[in-house]
């Protein structure tokens, strides 16, 4: 009797000293990665000194988005997948719950990336669209363009380069958008028909030396 007593009280002052471990809330922003640089073949991006989040990533792919730390500064790294080398070293500070797309790509013969703000929550009932000018002019001047939607509506002008901003809602029907030249309307590309859905955004990226430029669309 006296050993079932002794039992009870024990557990019983275990039980008052026995705490819920805390769990420890993970803040996360979500990064989506685009291969742009034609002279590598297949890329790798990871956090430093851990397993790649992204593998094997082909040119002009993109990887979806992929949860990474947020609210602390972390080590992004971009490796060539065949040989592990280090292409690009970025620390950067994410914000919890927002969207980032990088642009890995070359200019000059060196290794760039460009960040861009995402949008993290869309309207149901319409399509967004932007657009990044990456075109260099050999001469060292800034071009400008405008983007038109199949109807003839203009939806943005003056685009300078690297512009990270400028989504703007779009009917989301099929379209084939037009990017045109500000101060050349002969240089001038038409993206193929894209079937604008609601709820998604597209960013359209030209690239080029001004005299010639292609575009790559990219659905996200």
């Amino acid at each position: 009797m006296k050993n079932l007593i002794y039992i009870l009280l024990t557990a019983l002052i275990c039980s008052s000293c026995y705490k819920e471990p805390i769990q420890e809330p993970f803040f996360a922003a979500e990064i989506n990665v685009v291969h742009l640089n034609s002279s590598i073949q297949n890329i790798d991006a990871l956090l430093a000194d851990e397993q790649a989040f992204v593998h094997g990533l082909g040119h002009y792919e993109q990887s979806g988005y992929h949860k990474l730390p947020a609210n602390e500064w972390v080590e992004l790294l971009v490796t060539q997948s065949s040989q592990h080398n280090i292409l690009k070293r970025e620390s950067k500070q994410f914000e919890e719950n927002q969207r980032y797309t990088l642009l890995f790509y070359s200019s000059n013969g060196g290794t760039r990336s460009l960040w861009l703000n995402d949008l993290n929550q869309t309207a149901a009932s319409t399509a967004f669209v932007r657009i990044v000018n990456m075109v260099k002019d050999d001469k060292g001047l800034e071009r400008k363009y405008k983007l038109k939607s199949s109807n003839d509506q203009l939806l943005l002008a003056d685009t300078p380069a690297d512009n990270r901003t400028g989504f703007i809602p779009t009917t989301p029907i099929p379209t084939i958008f037009t990017i045109t030249d500000d101060s050349n309307n002969d240089i001038s590309i038409a993206t193929g028909l894209v079937d604008l859905k609601a709820g998604h955004q597209y960013t359209i990226i030209i690239e080029g030396n001004g005299n010639q430029i292609t575009s790559f669309l990219l659905e996200h």
